[in-house]
């Protein structure tokens, strides 16, 4: 388990290596190589790009097609239900089936045109790592190719795929490594997504547990009437069309939700400030890990992909803090600068530039990449927001057998929330990592 473990939490590192080290020939003309150093450096809000990935066949095949490569492989998917809930319809929570590609055809069909309201469920094949489900299709995972958008590097054995019916979604949550490219393949998916400022306005939540994510308690499938009058400026709503490919900054929250029968393919790019996040992540699991062994029901606290955390060595996790320490000192530069603060950096020069100033600079690096056909997304206003969310409500039928869960969290979910905070754990990260420097300069 601790192999497992551990290539997850640092399975990016060796991307990291080759991006480094790629050649202005690697990622084909200058206005690419261009464009990568933008994503990676300077690109600070969510965008779209237009006629990127028209290489891609798989941008041709409809649901049938899909389900004529795939035959009787089954698939696993994640099962929701069309109804309110108070809190977000945690992946633990739902229900899973295995279904053939033609089979979930037959079943979503059914729920949009003759399932009753009340009943309608959706389905998700959802965070899917292609290598993994894809091998025997070489087809499917050759005609996956980033280098376009300057990431060559980057294939079908480096994405992962989502697909599922109309309403399937992930709930709100940032990724706490590296930054994202979303390629739409088929159907329509909406995003929502909000800044790092708005880290509060979130709620932020550990629990469930799942490394490298925080959710937010925010339930945007079914918004409450809390949610429908909050002031959440600075939200982009964006609707992906096949072919297109959406740039998700590094720490921006997002909730995504398919408004058809829909797939999509993702690549997490990896970024320098990661060495610093993995360090904070393996404190989180530290504390997670340390929870699961004293209490009843710890698969309570855990996303599917964590069930073995209660069941691991306390000594591999705290390995795996020992290993984040020992990484996060191996790629330091030359001048003793973390790698990470390199990227910080890029983050001050864009946020301090004053307003003139900024819209020229900005100039200067959209223009680089004109031709790629970048589309900022916009901020939404409130207003139009706000009314997006009601007429949401509408059509999530409210069920009242629900309505008297009590939602208060017990005092060790509080408390280990309060521990495991993104603001109290990179203040704790900062004082292990000064720690681990004097202990080493001794």
């Amino acid at each position: 388990m601790y192999s497992v473990i551990c290539f997850r939490i640092y399975k990016q590192t060796t991307r990291v290596c080759l991006s480094s080290n790629l050649k202005m020939s690697d990622c084909g003309d200058t206005s690419v190589t261009e464009l990568r150093h933008s994503l990676l450096n300077v690109v600070k809000e969510p965008v779209v790009f237009d006629n990127m990935i028209t290489h891609w066949e798989i941008l041709s095949w409809d649901m049938e097609r899909w389900a004529s490569k795939l035959g009787d492989k089954k698939l696993p998917f994640r099962v929701g239900l069309n109804k309110a809930t108070p809190l977000p319809q945690w992946e633990h929570e739902c229900q899973q089936e295995k279904l053939t590609l033609y089979e979930f055809i037959k079943m979503s069909n059914f729920n949009d045109t003759e399932a009753p309201k009340q009943c309608k469920k959706w389905w998700y094949f959802d965070y899917k790592y292609m290598h993994e489900w894809f091998q025997e299709y070489p087809e499917i995972l050759q005609t996956v190719d980033w280098g376009t958008l300057g990431f060559p590097e980057c294939g079908g054995a480096e994405s992962t795929l989502w697909l599922g019916s109309k309403g399937a979604h992930t709930p709100c949550h940032i990724d706490v490594y590296g930054c994202n490219l979303v390629a739409q393949v088929l159907g329509r998916k909406q995003w929502y997504l909000f800044p790092p400022t708005m880290n509060d306005e979130m709620l932020p939540t550990r629990i469930p547990y799942e490394e490298s994510s925080i959710f937010s308690m925010h339930n945007f499938y079914c918004p409450s009437t809390k949610i429908t009058q909050a002031d959440l400026s600075g939200v982009r709503v964006v609707t992906l069309n096949p072919g297109q490919v959406l740039f998700v900054p590094r720490h921006w929250w997002h909730y995504v939700e398919n408004l058809d029968t829909a797939i999509s393919i993702n690549t997490w790019i990896p970024l320098e400030a990661d060495d610093e996040a993995r360090v904070g992540e393996s404190l989180v699991r530290l504390m997670m890990a340390m929870a699961c062994k004293s209490t009843t029901d710890p698969q309570y606290f855990l996303n599917p992909n964590e069930v073995d955390l209660p069941v691991s060595p306390l000594e591999d996790t705290l390995q795996l803090v020992q290993i984040s320490l020992e990484r996060h000192t191996q790629n330091k530069t030359s001048e003793g600068v973390t790698t990470s603060d390199t990227h910080t950096t890029a983050e001050k020069l864009v946020s301090t530039t004053a307003s003139k100033e900024e819209k020229e600079d900005k100039r200067k690096i959209y223009s680089t990449i004109s031709k790629t056909a970048l589309n900022i997304v916009p901020t939404c206003p409130v207003a139009d927001f706000q009314q997006l969310l009601l007429d949401k409500c509408k059509n999530v039928p409210f069920d009242k057998s629900d309505s008297g869960k009590n939602c208060q969290r017990t005092l060790l979910e509080e408390c280990l929330n309060a521990f495991c905070h993104p603001t109290v754990i990179a203040a704790v990260r900062d004082v292990l990592l000064k720690t681990d420097k004097q202990t080493n300069l001794r």
